[in-house]
């Protein structure tokens, strides 16, 4: 944590900003700040991360080296990269800024809180660095998201196809479009209770109806890279507790926002359509664990720790009192940190070493 400890401790200073009445474009300074310091770590690092010897190689063209069938925007954007330096630390660097500008650019855009905020977002995807194809399908999908609040279907659904020429589990990003919509609260229960019905057919018959469908095979090696590139972020197994906790972690976050809907709608205009989103989340979830567990973690990714990233800081700002708001704002920061921390403190992240730091650690890579 010898890094990412005082990045965390930064970013919880700025956030006090985001209780001063500062301008939007006055806090834009700070998460300009924000931007150069994520760039320069995640851009300089060596070694640290998911899948570098895979995506370094695939980068550098190794002789001998098989490259794998990644996506063709991937392939693009490195080739391109290559032809003007061969350096893979100028592809980290490019790769970097493409991510957090859409990111950043994005979370000023969609809240009045964008520094608590890119305070989430940074504890919640910092144990991504390293899954470069479907991080960078992440960023233009958060981006894409303003189409849908702006109703521009031609350009969302752009966005959504580049986004999947990245890392093909975008795909199915493309319902977000119609979802900005007021859901009945009977609506949202009954289809609960049927992705709760649905999840042991699915138990039952999910290798059935891969097998079943035109080209499974492929199918089926697709979802076995995927798992393979997820790194520490999806597992194969989750224990019962973890999927209780998770469930119940959502619902509570879907609950505290809906009751609080109108009164929110003043403060994120498109608090509704994140709402929808993040109850997507909450199917898949609840529809595929024990079953094809990666869909869970790449839908999590997604319809859920994308759309968690601007849920949190509402539930800060949904009490009056400042003592309560203090409280619950202890309580973000808590969790946030509590999950960087988990993220980060694998071999993977642990300790971070770069092009300029400690660059006598050596880190067996797989």
């Amino acid at each position: 944590m010898q890094i990412y400890l005082p990045v965390i401790l930064l970013l919880i200073l700025f956030s006090y900003f985001d209780f001063i009445n500062l301008k939007q474009g006055q806090k834009w300074f700070f998460l300009v700040m924000i931007f150069i310091l994520l760039v320069l770590q995640d851009g300089l690092r060596w070694e640290t991360g998911t899948d570098w010897v895979a995506y370094k190689n695939y980068f550098e063209k190794i002789a001998g080296y098989v490259r794998p069938p990644f996506e063709p925007g991937y392939k693009f954007l490195n080739d391109i990269v290559y032809a003007a330096s061969s350096n893979y630390s100028s592809f980290l660097i490019v790769h970097a800024v493409i991510i957090y500008s859409l990111c950043l650019k994005s979370i000023n855009d969609y809240t009045k809180y964008p520094l608590i905020t890119a305070f989430c977002f940074y504890c919640t995807f910092i144990g991504y660095m390293g899954m470069n194809r479907q991080y960078i399908a992440l960023a233009i999908c958060f981006f894409a998201i303003r189409y849908v609040i702006s109703r521009e279907m031609v350009k969302f659904l752009f966005c959504v196809i580049i986004a999947s020429l990245f890392h093909l589990s975008a795909t199915p990003f493309f319902i977000v479009y119609f979802l900005d919509r007021r859901v009945p609260k009977y609506i949202y229960l009954s289809i609960f209770i049927f992705a709760f019905m649905l999840n042991p057919v699915i138990i039952s018959l999910g290798d059935r109806i891969i097998s079943a469908l035109p080209g499974h095979s492929l199918i089926l090696e697709r979802l076995r890279i995927r798992i393979l590139d997820a790194g520490n972020i999806t597992e194969t197994l989750n224990p019962a507790l973890n999927v209780i906790l998770g469930l119940i972690k959502r619902i509570v976050i879907f609950l505290a926002i809906y009751l609080n809907l109108e009164e929110l709608k003043e403060k994120i205009p498109s608090i509704k359509l994140m709402l929808n989103i993040y109850f997507i989340s909450i199917l898949i979830y609840v529809v595929f664990n024990n079953t094809i567990q990666t869909f869970v973690g790449r839908g999590s990714l997604y319809f859920g720790s994308l759309v968690e990233v601007f849920l949190l800081p509402c539930l800060i700002f949904l009490f009056k009192k400042k003592s309560m708001i203090q409280l619950v704002y202890a309580f973000v920061v808590l969790i946030m940190v509590m999950n960087a921390f988990r993220s980060t403190t694998v071999d993977l992240f642990t300790p971070y070493k770069g092009i300029f730091i400690n660059t006598e650690y050596i880190r067996e890579m797989q």
